[in-house]
């Protein structure tokens, strides 16, 4: 089973990819919005995100200021042009959900944060599959911000 992970820059793709990635019987692709990082970073196209063909697409979303406070600390050069990009990510995920027709679903940062355990039961159950617990340890990345 084919799962993309998608959301915005500093929303906890990548942390979500990778617990996801302890059920062997998934194929796991994540995307951030933009995408890549130097002189590879740009917006996913239409084509990349289909060629993807999941059955399911889970979006992670995080609180506003944190995730822009992340973003502009990580991958842009200032907080304008993180929210500016972070809006961005949005309107395209949601048009890109909306055109696919895709089978997806929220998964929030800070949900995951303050219940690990419940976060991923309920993901795991949503796609049909056995629940593992976390793999790793899940930090508070929003209290640094």
């Amino acid at each position: 089973m084919r799962v993309v992970v998608l959301g915005g820059e500093s929303t906890g793709g990548r942390l979500v990819a990778r617990l996801l990635g302890a059920d062997a019987g998934l194929a796991v692709e994540h995307y951030s919005m933009p995408h890549g990082g130097g002189a590879a970073r740009h917006w996913p196209t239409d084509c990349e995100l289909a060629d993807a063909a999941p059955a399911a697409v889970l979006v992670t979303i995080r609180a506003w200021v944190p995730m822009v406070a992340s973003k502009a600390a990580h991958h842009v050069p200032n907080m304008a042009h993180a929210e500016r990009e972070a809006a961005e990510a949005y309107e395209r995920i949601f048009a890109w959900l909306h055109s696919s027709g895709h089978r997806w679903r929220w998964l929030v940062y800070e949900a995951l944060v303050a219940r690990p355990e419940a976060t991923m039961a309920g993901v795991w159950r949503w796609l049909g599959r056995p629940v593992l617990p976390p793999t790793e340890l899940i930090e508070d990345g929003d209290a640094k911000w």
